[in-house]
């Protein structure tokens, strides 16, 4: 069998392509990736604070892994025999052929955080971290059984109107079963355009039978911080549920109104903040720790050896040096988020209060290809001040405290609490 010119020539450029996305990218970004709503997601921009690289590894870097075409024979072997032999009465996807190409790729690399996004869902992700989103005003952690669970809806959002409660238990999306998929990755399937529908089957408290809700996705404006007076007001308590470009002004003004009403106890509340981008998450640091190390970054460098860089905390016009400070830690907290918590906690600055945090201490680079898609490869690792490790082992908190779903629905909150009962002792 003759296979026509026109298929064998599309095909060998495909698989061009995809060797040279391997090989030929230029990096947008340093990224840090992240267990919630980042995943994925969740590649970031490279901190201000220090001289970060904004580019990937140089072509010498890269060439020390080895010539792709020569490395990797069985590849090129497997393209030559579907070039030959598939058949198909359907007209090849090309973008498909080579999507696919990509993943396997990836797929071998046995790493969760190097992934490969198409074009909508990379839209989506530049919008999340410019602090907007087409999605339906709820916020996801994972719960003990690793399950995506709902543990915040924003008020008269698409949610909340739809009859979605805090607690409900997330196992389908447009009816494609979620277990096993990492929490970036329900969240990118549950956001969408503004205006489209996602279906989601939801387990409700100990309801055998699945809920099934259809909500109409709305454009989401969430502050990523907020806060109250709580303990009959001798603490206030912050909420960062994503680290996104507004938040270090955000936080500022939460500090100055803070600072305002005379209370000098705080409590940073990080429980199911996935990370988001790293330059906000060292303006968070700034308020609290003054001046030091934020983290300590582990890379191949241009002549492929190990390396650490280290990056510093950047100066900030309102520093709250002495107020007792409690940090609340759970299951969700990651990348970027545990960067802040690492950060007080090797500093000495305060407390951690919760669960084991997630463990997501991995840099990536966020390639933006041509069509508008993006490739997302860990490039590096990254330590705490004191130089612990973070990635596949998380941060234990100085005070264990676990808070049920049953807790959860009820609005019973033990780690808050312990929070409270600490500050007031100080």
């Amino acid at each position: 069998m003759t296979t026509p010119t026109w298929r064998k020539a599309s095909i060998w450029v495909l698989v061009l392509l995809v060797i040279l996305v391997m090989t030929n990218l230029t990096s947008l970004a340093i990224g840090f990736g992240a267990g919630r709503l980042s995943g994925r997601m969740g590649a970031i921009p490279a901190p201000s604070p220090s001289s970060a690289p904004s580019t990937a590894p140089s072509s010498a870097a890269v060439s020390s892994i080895g010539n792709p075409a020569s490395e990797l024979p069985i590849f090129w072997e497997a393209w030559r025999l579907i070039q030959r032999d598939f058949y198909s009465e359907e007209p090849i996807d090309e973008q498909q052929v080579a999507y696919g190409a990509i993943r396997g790729l990836i797929s071998g690399l046995n790493d969760p955080y190097t992934s490969f996004v198409e074009p909508t869902q990379h839209e989506l992700e530049k919008d999340s971290y410019a602090g907007r989103f087409g999605g339906i005003g709820a916020t996801l952690s994972l719960n003990e059984r690793q399950e995506a669970v709902i543990v915040e809806l924003i008020s008269d959002a698409p949610a909340q109107r739809a009859g979605l409660l805090v607690g409900d238990v997330i196992v389908r999306v447009d009816g494609a079963d979620v277990a096993g998929m990492t929490l970036d990755e329900i969240v990118t399937r549950v956001r969408g355009p503004v205006d489209t529908t996602v279906e989601l089957g939801i387990r409700r408290g100990a309801e055998t039978a699945l809920r099934v809700l259809r909500i109409v996705r709305a454009e989401i404006k969430q502050p990523t911080v907020s806060w109250e007076a709580v303990g009959d007001g001798y603490a206030a308590h912050i909420q960062i549920s994503f680290f996104a470009e507004p938040t270090g002004a955000e936080l500022l003004g939460a500090l100055q109104e803070i600072q305002a009403a005379g209370i000098n106890r705080v409590i940073l509340d990080l429980r199911g903040n996935r990370g988001g981008l790293l330059t906000a998450a060292a303006e968070v640091t700034s308020h609290f720790i003054r001046e030091g190390t934020l983290l300590y970054e582990r890379h191949y460098n241009a002549a492929g050896e190990i390396e650490e860089v280290a990056y510093a905390i950047p100066a900030s016009s309102l520093v709250l040096e002495r107020e007792p400070l409690v940090v609340l830690v759970d299951k969700g907290t990651a990348s970027a988020s545990e960067i802040v918590a690492g950060a007080v906690r090797d500093y000495g600055r305060g407390i951690l209060i919760g669960e084991t945090t997630y463990g997501k201490g991995s840099v990536q680079y966020l390639h933006e290809l041509s069509d508008n898609s993006s490739l997302h490869v860990t490039a590096a690792h990254w330590l705490t001040p004191r130089k612990s490790k973070i990635n596949g082992v998380g941060l234990t908190p100085d005070i264990v405290v676990t808070r049920s779903e049953d807790e959860l629905r009820a609005g019973i909150d033990p780690p808050l609490d312990q929070a409270l009962e600490y500050l007031r002792q100080q």
